[in-house]
C-alpha cells in the first residue's frame, strides 16, 4: 500500500479498516479495490478522511497501472437454478470460457482466481473494473432445468459501467461443448468490435471426448478441488476417481487428482513425502495420455 502513497495521505487496507469502525474520531473513505504486488487477491484501500489528512483521488496515486483497452475479466456465472447444488455447473462454465478467452492473442485475461475473489459480492461494477484494472467485465447466469439449460451472457464497458451487447441461450445440456464454443467466440466477436481488432481462431474450446454426464462430474469435481480445503480436497478426488472409471481416457481428472494431493502436501494438511508418493501416478498417467495439455505443463511446473 505504501507504494500507492501520495504526500499528505495516509492509506490503509481493508481489514485495518474494519478494525477502526470503533474509533469514532477517526473517518476514512474507501478509494476502491487494487492488485498489489505479492499479494494473490484485490485489496480494498481506505484513505483517512480526517481534517488536514489529505484524500486522494484515485487516479494521483502512483503505480497505478494504466487500463489497457484488450482486457477483461470473467465474473462468476450466477447459478439462477433452484437447486443450489448446480452452483458447480455455473462455476464450470465460468472457468471454461476464462480458458477459451485466455488462448485469443491480444487479448488479456484476470486470472480465476482473481474474478472469483468478487463471488456473491455486492461491489459496482466500476470498482471491480478499477480492482482488476480491466477495460470490460463479462458477467451472465445459467439456469438448469432437466435436460435444457439457459445461459444469459452480457458484455459491460468499465468506463461508462453500460452493457453494450447481451444475449440468451436456450439450449440442451447435451450441446454444453458445442455453446460453450459459440459463446466464447461471439463475446470475442463482440469484443473485436468494440475495443479493436485481434486474431480469432476458428474454434475455442476443444471438446472433450467423453459424455456430458461425466464431464458434470468431472465439473462437480473441479468445484470441491477450488474450495483448498481438507475435507473438499478429499471429496474432489473421490469424484475424479469415478470419472477416471468412467472415462479412463480422460486425462484432465488424472491431473485434478494429482494437483489434489499436490496442494495436501504442500499445506501440510498431510504428510508431504505420502502426499507427493500419491499424486505422482495420476501426473505419469495424464502425461502418458496428453503431454501437449497446458494443465499437463502446469502440473509439472508446480513440482
Amino acid at each position: 500500500i505504501e507504494s500507492l502513497g501520495v504526500a499528505g495521505s495516509i492509506l490503509i487496507s481493508g481489514k485495518l479498516n474494519d478494525e477502526l469502525k470503533n474509533q469514532p474520531q477517526l473517518t476514512t473513505i474507501s478509494l476502491g479495490y487494487f492488485e498489489l504486488k505479492n499479494i494473490a487477491k484485490p485489496v480494498e484501500v481506505f484513505a483517512i478522511a480526517n481534517e488536514g489528512i489529505k484524500v486522494p483521488e484515485r487516479s494521483e496515486l502512483k503505480d497505478v497501472p494504466k487500463k489497457e483497452t484488450k482486457t477483461i475479466a470473467v465474473l462468476p456465472f450466477v447459478n439462477m437454478s433452484s437447486d443450489t447444488e448446480n452452483e458447480y455447473f455455473s462455476d464450470g462454465i465460468t472457468e471454461e470460457i476464462i480458458n477459451a478467452l485466455a488462448k485469443i492473442k491480444g487479448l488479456k485475461v484476470t486470472s480465476r482466481t482473481s474474478s472469483f475473489h468478487f463471488k456473491n459480492k455486492n461491489i459496482p461494477i466500476s470498482n471491480i473494473g478499477e480492482a482488476l484494472n480491466v477495460s470490460t467485465i463479462l458477467e451472465g447466469s445459467i439456469r438448469l432445468s432437466g435436460n435444457k439449460m439457459r445461459i444469459t451472457a452480457q458484455l459491460i464497458d468499465v468506463a461508462d459501467d453500460f452493457h453494450f451487447w447481451s444475449e440468451t441461450f436456450d439450449r440442451s445440456i447435451n450441446d454444453i461443448f458445442a455453446v460453450q464454443d459459440e459463446i466464447s467466440l461471439l463475446i470475442a466477436d463482440k469484443l473485436r468490435e468494440h475495443i479493436g481488432h485481434f486474431d480469432l481462431e476458428d474454434r475455442l474450446i476443444d471438446s472433450p471426448d467423453v459424455p456430458v454426464n461425466v464431464y458434470k462430474k468431472y465439473l462437480k469435481g473441479r468445484y470441491h478441488l477450488m474450495k483448498l480445503t481438507l475435507p473438499e480436497t478429499e471429496r474432489a478426488i473421490a469424484i475424479f476417481e469415478k470419472v477416471i472409471q468412467e472415462a479412463p481416457n480422460f486425462p484432465l481428472p488424472y491431473l485434478d487428482i494429482n494437483q489434489g494431493y499436490a496442494f495436501l502436501g504442500t499445506m501440510g494438511l498431510m504428510p508431504a513425502f505420502e502426499a507427493f508418493q500419491k499424486a505422482k501416478p495420476f501426473l505419469n498417467k495424464a502425461l502418458e495420455l496428453d503431454k501437449s495439455l497446458p494443465e499437463s505443463q502446469l502440473n509439472l511446473a508446480w513440482i
